[in-house]
């Protein structure tokens, strides 16, 4: 029953984080959608802010994670000054939300039955064999449990904790590894009680689920599916096998990075579609920023191909409009979001040059190979590795 319970709650405290925003920064046209784009937003705000504590001296979230609860009930106060949104969903749309809703019920719970079987008050994780879920849950305690400033809680010497220019733990996970995994489970930890490995998995499923959100959207935006086919791509994404392996692989980074190529994806429908009469489609930038924002601190080497599905429906529609100008100011636009991303979370991108650099360096080709916890070791700067940067007390 835990298992259940902790989803749901990281799914609405998500939300929460993103509610506000949604209703304050989403385009008028696009509010009845909230329920789709908050989870998003809620990601992209909550890994700021712990990407802001992560260059302080506070000792980690457990510092600061409850008083930062603050910033998402702030927005939802100013949603709600400047007027909540009176556009309503249609009843066609409404069924959308009740069908993701009906499916991720169904979907999370077979994906979670499996972890339940441990105990209904016991939260656990499981692995198929991949050595992320040590990764994460190291990555966890360092942002929950330390300052940028601490090193009395690490063991190794410089030679086990240096990857590339970080020459220590709590430098990789905010530079050079997936920052935003970690990050959130480190906010979600703080403010629910839990320890960093118990969430793994759980905080996968909500991944799942929430993403599923977005299908539903990119099947009503951008393929026009109408009705009971609207919830058609919705089962076959939470219900394929492909999910439950994200799941039980901690495919933590690769589901965030799914999230924000879905999150550009629909804010360059939408700008496009919103400057066809020849305005600039500025609106749907918070909405690239939020992308961007989540692909560099989730799976930052991914931002090189992020764009593929944007573009590509970019060149269609102007080939098959035969209108030039209209793209490439949404081009534009995308290019200044990304700028923006650059310029506040540039250690995403300096730790991006320097991750294809470490490739380079270990002559690893593409697609990388399946390595064991003793070949991920090998990345670092010592071959002959035998020990891991775990934070202790």
């Amino acid at each position: 029953m835990l298992h259940y319970l902790t989803a749901a709650g990281l799914i609405a405290h998500t939300v929460f984080w993103g509610l506000g925003l949604a209703w304050l920064v989403v385009p008028r046209i696009w509010r009845h959608w909230w329920w789709a784009l908050a989870p998003g937003l809620g990601v992209a705000l909550q890994s700021a802010v712990v990407w802001v504590g992560a260059h302080t001296s506070l000792p980690g979230t457990n510092s600061y994670a409850l008083a930062s609860e603050l910033i998402p009930l702030a927005l939802l106060a100013l949603a709600a000054r400047s007027g909540w949104p009176r556009v309503r969903p249609h009843l066609q749309r409404a069924r959308v939300a009740v069908g993701w809703i009906a499916i991720a019920v169904v979907g999370g719970w077979a994906l979670l039955w499996p972890l339940a079987q441990r105990g209904a008050w016991t939260l656990t994780a499981a692995s198929l064999g991949s050595c992320d879920h040590a990764d994460y849950a190291a990555g966890t305690r360092v942002f929950q449990e330390f300052s940028r400033d601490d090193r009395t809680g690490f063991l190794g010497l410089p030679e086990v904790t240096q990857v590339g220019s970080a020459d220590n733990f709590f430098d990789v996970c905010l530079r050079l590894n997936h920052f935003t995994p970690s990050a959130l489970l480190a906010h979600h930890g703080a403010v629910f009680g839990f320890q960093s490995h118990q969430l793994i998995n759980v905080a996968a499923v909500a991944l799942v689920l929430m993403n599923a959100a977005l299908v539903a959207m990119l099947g009503r935006v951008a393929l026009g599916f109408r009705g009971w086919l609207a919830w058609l791509p919705v089962a076959l994404y939470v219900l394929s096998p492909v999910g439950a392996y994200a799941v039980y692989q901690a495919a933590l980074g690769q589901l965030y990075g799914a999230q924000g190529i879905a999150l550009l994806t629909l804010a360059v429908i939408g700008a496009r579609r919103f400057g066809r009469s020849g305005r600039w489609p500025w609106p749907w930038a918070p909405l690239m920023l939020a992308g961007f924002w989540i692909l560099a601190g989730s799976y930052n080497f991914i931002l090189t191909v992020a764009l593929s599905p944007a573009l590509a429906w970019l060149l269609v529609d102007a080939l098959r409009r035969r209108d030039w100008r209209g793209p490439l100011r949404v081009v534009g636009v995308v290019l200044a979001a990304l700028v923006a991303c650059a310029a506040l979370f540039w250690g995403r991108f300096d730790g991006l040059i320097e991750r294809f650099q470490l490739f380079e360096k270990y002559n690893f080709g593409w697609p990388m190979p399946v390595l064991s916890p003793e070949g991920w070791l090998g990345l670092v700067r010592d071959p002959a590795l035998h020990a891991w940067p775990f934070p202790v007390r």
